[in-house]
């Protein structure tokens, strides 16, 4: 069986090598694809490959090439790399990244120029490329000596964090999708300084989205508890009232927020979304109701792997639902009712 995916995944591979060498001017879509998971196989051997792609004329097969590139992480293409002369704007900015990625402590430099630049689209850049090629740690600046500093927020996250008031709703919304990619964001004293500046009620949607994401992905109920009253009063009528809104993913996001917190009023919420099978919002309260360590989402998450009516992203959070019950204490599970446990 070993022998067999072995095979199958060089097959694979050769498939797209030949795929890449024979793509029309007109196939470029298929072609970053193609590019981008070759990046993902990270095999050396693909270097020379995806480097020459950086000649193509089409700006979105040569962004492809350098994330791809910077997958595969090899330093001896520094020197070619600095000779290169991009024009684009945007793909510069992607090949200072991966400059960055691979080491390159004046491209570090232009990198966190473009962060703190006044031109909007020098500054979106950068917070998009930190992320995209996981660059993060190196622009930090948390080193003394060998040991991190403890007692200040880094300058490169305050600078970030500054942006979730900019006036460019894209900005917002980059500047949080950052910071969720930063661990060193998601720690208890930076989120205290972060919390204030997310604004759940922005008049952009897709930035109230994003801030309700990265505050799912926190341990949450450890913040909230230490939450003055006042806060905290205020801080669960802002996610009570998401739970209203039109918008599927922010509903979601408040939902699992709320079970974090074991909020027992937004419960009987989160079980009406129940009832719509193989939606979003179904599997999205599961995972709610799993976090809640309400037992009764283990008969529904075993019934819903079963249901082929859920999307990929769907999916995704069923797993993650999964996850959290494996993830459960012997106290935990020692209080799950007999008729469930057989689940």
């Amino acid at each position: 069986m070993m022998h067999f995916k072995k095979c199958l995944g060089v097959f694979i591979f050769l498939v797209l090598l030949c795929t890449i060498s024979n793509l029309t001017m007109a196939q470029e879509e298929l072609k970053s694809i193609i590019i981008l998971t070759l990046g993902e196989i990270a095999d050396s051997s693909t270097t020379s490959l995806i480097y020459n792609q950086l000649r193509d004329k089409d700006i979105f097969v040569r962004m492809a090439a350098l994330r791809a590139l910077g997958k595969i992480n090899d330093q001896s293409l520094l020197p070619k790399l600095r000779l290169i002369q991009e024009r684009n704007k945007l793909v510069s900015i992607y090949l200072t990244a991966l400059l960055t990625r691979l080491g390159d402590e004046e491209a570090r430099t232009k990198i966190k120029g473009y962060l703190k630049s006044d031109n909007i689209q020098l500054k979106t850049g950068a917070l998009s490329v930190i992320r995209i090629f996981d660059i993060s740690n190196v622009l930090l600046e948390v080193q003394v000596g060998s040991k991190p500093i403890m007692d200040k927020i880094d300058p490169i996250i305050n600078t970030i964090i500054s942006y979730l008031n900019d006036k460019n709703p894209d900005i917002r919304k980059k500047a949080i999708e950052l910071l969720l990619s930063i661990d060193k964001a998601k720690t208890e004293e930076n989120f205290k300084i972060i919390l204030p500046h997310l604004n759940l009620n922005d008049e952009s949607l897709e930035v109230r989205r994003m801030a309700l994401l990265y505050i799912s992905y926190l341990d949450i109920e450890e913040y909230y508890g230490k939450m003055s009253r006042k806060d905290a009063i205020f801080f669960l009528k802002e996610l009570r009232n998401r739970l209203y809104e039109e918008d599927k993913y922010i509903r979601s996001f408040a939902k699992i927020i709320l079970a974090k917190i074991k909020d027992g009023n937004s419960i009987k919420i989160i079980k009406n979304d129940l009832l719509n099978p193989g939606t979003f919002l179904h599997a999205s309260s599961v995972y709610a109701l799993a976090c809640a360590k309400d037992f009764e989402a283990i008969p529904i998450l075993a019934n819903d792997f079963l249901d082929n009516r859920f999307s990929i992203v769907d999916r995704q959070y069923l797993i993650y639902a999964l996850k959290v019950i494996q993830s459960y204490s012997y106290s935990d599970i020692v209080k799950i009712p007999k008729r469930i446990r057989c689940y």
